[in-house]
């Protein structure tokens, strides 16, 4: 008679039985495979641990990493000052309206256009006289106010141009067929500045944009 045990033969298990009777024997595959599967679940959640550590850095880095053309709170609060002025300013121009809903006469919307300009202008040299420490800001700061002159012109030409064609628009130069006010609106938004100094708030792409 055989003893009792408690222990298991390794990789033996008694199958489904034989239709004569006889226990079917058969290797666990289960129990081959266990390393196996161990072993991939381990590389699966070290690869996991891997990307969400990546994924965090990449997050930390980004938040920690300061702009370099970053203004500082002084330079930033005064060219947001200048901005609202500028709109304040514009405010107190006389509208171009249509009475009885007949078009504005072209000397109307040309002195509109003038006067905008004008204001536009005076907010320009004022921001010039801004001066950041960081050369990064500096250059940045000072293309955006070129690009502002770059409105200027078109304005002015616009202005002259309203006086004697129906047809006259008021272009806004555009650079590889993009029109510029895209890159300053960029410009303003990276530096927090695009709701007081867009081009949209300031009526810059457009005549009689801004009034009571």
């Amino acid at each position: 008679m055989q003893a009792m045990t408690d222990e298991r033969q390794a990789g033996v298990a008694l199958g489904t039985p034989h239709a004569n009777g006889a226990a079917r024997v058969g290797v666990v595959v289960e129990e081959e495979r266990e390393p196996r599967s161990r072993a991939t679940r381990i590389a699966l959640l070290a690869a996991l641990v891997v990307v969400i550590g990546l994924w965090g850095f990449a997050l930390v880095y980004s938040v920690v990493r300061k702009d370099p053309e970053r203004l500082t709170t002084a330079e930033h609060s005064t060219i947001v000052q200048s901005c609202k002025t500028a709109v304040a300013r514009m405010l107190e121009l006389p509208a171009v309206r249509a009475p009885g809903g007949v078009p504005p006469t072209k000397a109307a919307v040309a002195a509109r256009t003038a006067g905008e300009t004008a204001v536009l202008t005076r907010m320009i040299a004022e921001l010039r006289q801004v001066h950041p420490q960081r050369a990064a800001t500096a250059e940045a700061l000072g293309k955006w106010l070129d690009d502002w002159d770059s409105i200027i012109v078109a304005r002015h030409a616009y202005a002259l141009q309203v006086l004697t064609s129906r047809t006259a628009e008021l272009v806004i130069p555009a650079d590889r067929g993009v029109a510029i006010s895209v890159r300053m609106n960029n410009y303003a938004k990276s530096k927090f500045l695009v709701d007081d100094c867009g081009t949209t708030t300031l009526g810059a792409e457009n005549v009689n944009a801004v009034h009571r």
